[in-house]
């Protein structure tokens, strides 16, 4: 089932969430709240676990930016909008998909000679996202050694 990552806007506010039905999460929100909510931007992913992994990153960004108000509530201004939309726009849609982007340590169990593979150009990344990513060089490099390890022995 699908699953969506939203931005919802009203006044001043800016929330960033994950919900199966975005308008009837905004209908329910908008029910405790004294100001018009509109969602600015919705963006599909066929995995729930990705969907909630990119609310957790942007949430992370955002606070780390000194945007973070309360819960999933954010300042809203044109650089928050900017950088949440960027972040969710800017991932892909499964980690299944991710580009190989450049080599570099980072930290004891990746060495110079491991392969990182990191989702987009220019990512801000969470220790929750590090630590994917090291997981998976580190298994990319294991079935590379095992695919690779009938050659080293000629």
């Amino acid at each position: 089932m699908k699953t969506y990552v939203y931005m919802m806007e009203g006044g001043r506010f800016l929330k960033v969430g994950i919900s199966r039905a975005p308008k009837r999460r905004r209908e329910h929100i908008q029910s405790g709240m004294p100001i018009k909510l509109k969602i600015s931007f919705i963006k599909s992913f066929a995995d729930s676990e990705r969907a909630r992994e990119v609310e957790k990153e942007t949430h992370a960004a955002l606070k780390n930016a000194g945007f973070h108000l309360r819960g999933e509530w954010f300042k809203k201004n044109e650089k928050s909008i900017n950088l949440a939309m960027s972040l969710i726009k800017g991932c892909s849609q499964s980690t299944d998909h991710l580009k190989i982007f450049k080599i570099e340590p980072l930290n004891d169990h990746v060495s110079e000679s491991d392969v990182v593979f990191l989702d987009g150009p220019d990512p801000i990344m969470s220790s929750l996202t590090l630590r994917k990513i090291t997981k998976k060089a580190i298994a990319f490099k294991k079935r590379q050694n095992e695919r690779f390890s009938h050659l080293m022995e000629l």
